[in-house]
């Protein structure tokens, strides 16, 4: 009764409409009956994915901005574009948009697949792929793909603080990789990331400008994604699927790993020290260096609290 009611139809009128949507692995009707269960409830996450009739606020201002907003679906959306956005509610209504022209391949940046809502059903559908950043670097250089449209998450990237770029959201700190730079610059793509403003929504563009170097491009790419990704997150967090991915981009969290990274070798280095052919003074160096990195880290995590 419960996928009925979810789905609000025949079951196998919609399993025939979505078999041309999923993996043919989800089609296998020989499959165990203990399976069942996991089919049905794959199908009814598909039919969400496809069709969320919410009427919530948030749900309303997205379906206004797709159905009557900036972007030209047609004209706007070229080959090897990079959609910037957080993981959320907003993905979901523009994979809902954007798939129903089958020319497109979707591709997902996630690196980490575990623990995110709706990410399973999404690998399901069709032309839809969930790629590493290391696999879309190589796809997004391949001039012979055509199609290709690509999805990243700023919040969803490795980074640290050695390698990443500090950013202010919401009078807190917060550093994020290059990522999304060096994609555009691979690809010679044009960005697409979506700004909140006036309970409305519209979309920014920025494509590579002439006569700039590498880092130029890349504080000037900051400058285009952060303002927009800050203004999606302070929309609605319930919309947002990545909370726990976000937090951990904080410079209290990174500083916090750092001195427990730098507590786990000293100890390491205590343990050693124990053994009688082990010569601590050839340590020093290090040890002196570890513990200023220490007091460093241990002070900015007090100032970024």
């Amino acid at each position: 009764m419960i996928f009925f009611k979810s789905l609000q139809c025949d079951f196998f009128t919609k399993f025939n409409m979505y078999k041309y949507y999923i993996s043919p692995k989800l089609l296998n009707t020989d499959a165990p009956k203990k399976y069942a269960y996991e089919l049905i409830k794959e199908l009814s996450d598909v039919h969400y994915l496809l069709n969320d009739n919410s009427q919530d606020n948030v749900q309303q201002v997205y379906s206004d901005f797709i159905d009557n907003g900036t972007v030209n679906w047609q004209k706007d959306i070229l080959d090897k574009t990079i959609f910037i956005l957080p993981f959320g509610r907003l993905l979901l209504s523009i994979i809902r948009k954007l798939h129903i022209n089958t020319e497109f391949h979707l591709h997902l940046i996630i690196n980490d697949k575990s623990k995110l809502k709706f990410l399973d059903s999404l690998s399901k559908l069709e032309r839809v792929s969930i790629v590493t950043q290391a696999e879309a670097l190589v796809l997004i250089a391949n001039k012979e793909k055509k199609n290709d449209l690509y999805f990243s998450f700023p919040e969803l990237n490795n980074t640290d603080l050695r390698t990443g770029t500090v950013v202010n959201l919401n009078n807190k700190k917060y550093c994020f990789s290059f990522y999304e730079s060096l994609l555009c610059l691979k690809g010679n793509s044009q960005l697409i990331s979506f700004l909140f403003n006036m309970n409305s929504l519209c979309h920014k563009k920025y494509t590579l400008q002439k006569n700039k170097n590498i880092n130029e491009h890349i504080q000037t790419i900051t400058n285009f994604i952060y303002p927009c990704f800050e203004s999606i997150l302070t929309m609605n967090k319930e919309a947002i699927y990545s909370w726990n991915s976000i937090d951990k981009h904080s410079l209290s969290f990174l500083y916090l790993r750092d001195i427990r990274r730098i507590n786990h070798l000293e100890g390491l280095i205590r343990y050693k020290e124990k053994s009688p052919d082990f010569d601590i003074t050839s340590l020093e160096p290090l040890m002196l260096h570890l513990k200023e990195l220490k007091s460093k880290a241990q002070r900015m995590s007090g100032d970024t609290l």
